[in-house]
């Protein structure tokens, strides 16, 4: 009897060294991110085989490395459990921040019919007024939507001058009469700031070979300076 009972000794401390409680960690590329921007979860648990990711925005996932995205701005508390063959577990956890990118919407309009928004405008973004006589030192630029509207994300919160040009408008005269017309507000940091570029039709359309050189155009007036 007492062979029995140190045989089932044995092998109680034999299973019970088998079951090695697992290590749970993770580590991330940035704990400070913007809303729809990749972050990148690496695993370094030991003696697992399944995980679970909760993310704390309703949204979970087993991958052992998940690359994840949150959509909106807030403190989440990001929580790895980890389990081990025999569903023992452990859990790790970290606190990811997330905020919005400083945004500007631009919206082109025409000066002489505000309604109308120019749809497939250039629109480029400088850092002074100087740069926008030269066309140097370019920070962003692309095309306006349907409605005449385009968004510039992560940019730095700092006052810009906007240069748009179209198949039949422009804003050159505009700015070179008044540096207002192109100048935008101080950019407000982790928000959205709106901006309205005004643009006036070029006579004879550019579309149909009149495109004027802006240097013409500019010759002769007098700027505003700020």
């Amino acid at each position: 009897m007492k062979k029995i009972y140190y045989i089932l000794a044995i092998l109680t401390l034999v299973l019970t060294a088998c079951d090695i409680r697992p290590d749970a960690f993770f580590y991330v590329d940035n704990n400070v991110v913007y809303t729809g921007e990749e972050v990148w979860f690496t695993n370094e648990t030991y003696n697992a085989v399944e995980y679970e990711w909760d993310f704390d925005d309703g949204t979970y996932s087993s991958a052992v490395n998940p690359i994840h995205t949150f959509n909106a701005t807030g403190e989440y508390e990001v929580i790895l459990t980890a389990f081990n063959r025999k569903g023992t577990t452990d859990q790790y956890s970290e606190i990811i921040t997330v905020i919005a990118p400083t945004q500007l919407l631009v919206q082109v309009r025409d000066i002489d019919y505000p309604s109308d928004g120019i749809a497939n405008a250039r629109v480029r973004l400088y850092p002074t007024l100087t740069d926008w006589d030269y066309e140097t030192n370019l920070v962003a630029q692309g095309y306006t939507d349907s409605n005449g509207n385009i968004i510039f994300e992560g940019l730095d919160p700092y006052v810009y001058y906007v240069d748009v040009f179209e198949d039949e408008f422009d804003n050159w005269a505009l700015g070179a009469a008044d540096a207002a017309y192109i100048r935008t507000p101080q950019l407000v940091e982790n928000s959205i700031t709106t901006f309205t570029a005004w643009v006036e039709y070029v006579a004879g359309g550019k579309a149909e070979g009149a495109i004027r050189d802006r240097k013409e155009i500019l010759s002769g007036i007098e700027r505003k300076k700020e």
